[in-house]
């Protein structure tokens, strides 16, 4: 008796079949050379992580300076 695949096992391969033909190409690598050296820089505090920076409304107060 056959049996057949479950849908979810069935995109969990293809899934993994096209993670290794990413991983094989050149610019999979540059790219992941790329993240690693910016985590590196992150992590000797040579830069801050990227994101959203800006204080909240709820933090204005802390901040403000008469003149």
């Amino acid at each position: 008796m056959k049996t057949e695949l479950s849908i979810v096992a069935q995109f969990e391969l293809l899934i993994e079949k096209e993670r290794d033909t990413l991983i094989k190409r050149q610019s999979f690598q540059k790219l992941n050379e790329a993240n690693n050296r910016h985590n590196h820089l992150i992590e000797t505090g040579v830069i801050k992580k990227r994101g959203y920076t800006l204080r909240g409304i709820e933090d204005v107060h802390l901040y403000r300076r008469k003149i």
